[in-house]
């Protein structure tokens, strides 16, 4: 898992430096946006806010806590620590590409950071996939529907950012992938030796 997803990074980050992604990511993002109605919009754009920071830091401090509270503390750690390295991780790499956003396709107000990796779809992964593994783990019983809902959540999440135009489908997988790593490095940073 780690190396396919080191490897999808890689290759996504090298098309879109060197190749020419941009042909993809105008069909992928038109295809996206190809179903929008003004009620989806509306959803879409309150949805998308799990994956803001404010939101990603009460989820994981909710996790984090709940897993203390439960005792489990190497738990606890581990849920911080993916937070902290979602956080720190995108925003250097966004520093690191400098690519623009979609500016004629936002159908929302645009951040003005850059727009490679997705932060997003970074947390969709690392983020609520961990407190997926932190439920499951601490609830035995709720493993088989977080294996369906983690899943989806996140997805849903990340195709809300070029849904709403802020980001390219290209930026939104690398932030899959990106998150994937995070992920695996969290969870293994859990599980005693």
């Amino acid at each position: 898992v780690v190396v396919l997803a080191i490897a999808v990074f890689v290759s996504l980050a090298l098309w879109v430096t060197l190749g020419n992604a941009a042909a993809f990511d105008l069909v992928a993002i038109h295809a996206i946006q190809a179903v929008r109605t003004s009620t989806l919009d509306e959803v879409v754009a309150s949805f998308t806010l799990f994956g803001s920071t404010p939101g990603v830091i009460i989820a994981i401090l909710a996790t984090a806590g709940y897993a203390a509270l439960r005792h489990d503390q190497r738990l606890a750690y581990g849920v911080l620590g993916v937070g902290v390295v979602d956080e720190l991780s995108y925003p250097i790499l966004k520093l690191i590409f400098q690519r623009d956003r979609p500016l004629d396709l936002a159908t929302v107000f645009l951040p003005t950071t850059f727009s490679f990796p997705s932060g997003h779809s970074v947390a969709a992964v690392a983020v609520y996939g961990m407190i997926a593994y932190a439920l499951a783990r601490l609830h035995p019983r709720l493993r088989m529907p977080l294996l369906v809902i983690a899943p989806l959540f996140s997805l849903a999440l990340g195709l809300s950012r070029p849904y709403l135009g802020v980001h390219w489908p290209t930026d939104v997988l690398a932030g899959f992938a990106l998150g994937t790593l995070i992920l695996v490095g969290g969870i293994r940073c859990t599980i005693d030796t």
